[in-house]
């Protein structure tokens, strides 16, 4: 066609894939087209015409450094597309390393004049920034936890308020757990830990960290990774414990790991405790050290038992991401409540709704205990819808009572409102049990 009408407009799509599978030499087909070459599709493939399929870039029968070489030989300054490559879990068509195709392109360019060993390293590189696993990413944490509008730590999580950390120390692990539940949040709760202090309650911001069975390559490209490019130290879970700051809480998925899957034992508990002041650690797994542990001040750490043997063959695949605790799920940032009944992940973006509703539930049991000392009102009234005269009546004791004094800043108006309205449309009254 060329040879047929030699015009400047009559050119090609140089389809680098095609030409593999006929057998041609790709660097020598596009010195030999030069010009004619009007658009690119950089890419690769194995196998030849009968049967063939595409590669990553750097992974097919081409070699794309001397292609590169030669478009910058020939001048070439058109439209370079680098396509076709294999899709990866969690991509689609229109995004499928499009990103990695072009990154891959502009370092072949700028290496056309060095070494194949500088072209090699750059590859890697690029290959390292693309598609390795990173550990405590800002972009992942504010993906999943897009209801919260509040303030966030540098690494993406949310940040509750002091002040609402400091309040869910007074209130009952079942007055936290209502809220949720009828928010839809049904699986919070995990009762089946053991804990180092019987009287310490635990309250702060998850840290969270997800380990599996050791798997070799696995396990050799992580930690290679996490020292090396992210310049961390030691083994996973001081990784972990090393991020910790103020009112922090390790969460550890540890897949009911005991033998060897000792999470933390005196050294890590004492430095949990320097680095939270009053935090803690939940772990669905193991600890060693126990006696030491319970000498430490100022922390609490939930199990499920001891082993003398030190972490081993274990590999962590998440740091700040989402972890399951038995029967639970926890997010970085959610609030940690660990009581004497067990542990409940609360979401950040739900937090301060959970500590005002389960303060007004307390309060209202503390008033209700009182009354039914004095034999003022019977079981069934105080666990049924209040009448408004015992509503009255709980608004007074709320004034006077010294035992009300912390809660004073309640808003009751829309309770009163909405047992208004309730005994508007019940005027003969009713049973309803509120437990």
């Amino acid at each position: 066609m060329f040879q047929l009408y030699d015009s400047p407009m009559n050119g090609m799509t140089f389809c680098q894939g095609c030409f593999a599978t006929m057998g041609e030499n790709i660097p020598e087909s596009i010195r030999h087209f030069g010009k004619k070459d009007f658009f690119v599709h950089f890419r690769d493939v194995h196998g030849d015409r009968n049967c063939f399929h595409e590669t990553f870039h750097d992974d097919g029968k081409t070699d794309m450094y001397e292609a590169m070489k030669a478009y910058y030989e020939i001048g070439f300054d058109r439209i370079v597309r680098p396509d076709h490559v294999p899709t990866l879990i969690g991509e689609d068509s229109k995004t499928k390393l499009w990103r990695s195709g072009q990154l891959f392109c502009s370092w072949l360019h700028q290496s056309t004049d060095g070494s194949r060993q500088k072209r090699n390293q750059q590859i890697l590189k690029m290959k390292k920034e693309i598609i390795a696993m990173k550990f405590d990413n800002r972009e992942d944490i504010l993906q999943i936890t897009p209801l919260w509008k509040g303030e966030r730590f540098e690494d993406g999580r949310p940040k509750v308020p002091d002040d609402i950390l400091r309040r869910m120390r007074n209130i009952t692990l079942e007055e936290a757990w209502g809220p949720l539940w009828r928010e839809g949040y049904k699986f919070q709760f995990e009762g089946d830990l053991k804990r180092t202090h019987e009287k310490v309650k635990l309250v702060g911001r998850a840290v969270t960290s997800v380990m599996v069975p050791m798997r070799p390559d696995l396990h050799n490209a992580l930690l290679e990774y996490g020292q090396k490019e992210e310049g961390r130290n030691g083994f996973f879970n001081q990784w972990v414990v090393d991020s910790l700051t103020e009112n922090d809480v390790v969460v550890v998925d540890l897949f009911d790991k005991v033998y060897e899957g000792t999470y933390v034992g005196g050294n890590l508990s004492t430095a949990i405790a320097a680095r939270t002041k009053r935090g803690g650690a939940i772990i669905w797994g193991g600890i060693r050290d126990n006696e030491q542990i319970v000498e430490i001040p100022n922390i609490q750490v939930y199990y499920r038992g001891v082993d003398p043997t030190a972490i081993a063959n274990v590999t962590m695949t998440g740091f700040n991401v989402p972890a399951r605790i038995g029967n639970a799920i926890c997010l970085p940032g959610d609030v940690v409540l660990g009581t004497i009944s067990g542990v409940i992940f609360i979401p950040a973006h739900l937090a301060e709704t959970v500590v005002v509703e389960a303060e007004k539930s307390h309060i209202k049991d503390v008033f209700g205990f009182q009354r039914l000392e004095e034999r003022i009102y019977t079981t069934a009234q105080i666990d049924s819808r209040w009448s408004m005269e015992m509503f009255e009546d709980f608004m007074q004791w709320l004034k006077t009572d010294e035992k009300a004094k912390e809660y004073t800043h309640l808003d009751w108006s829309p309770d009163r409102k909405e047992l208004e309205q309730w005994h508007a449309e019940h005027p003969d009254g009713g049973t309803e049990v509120t437990l």
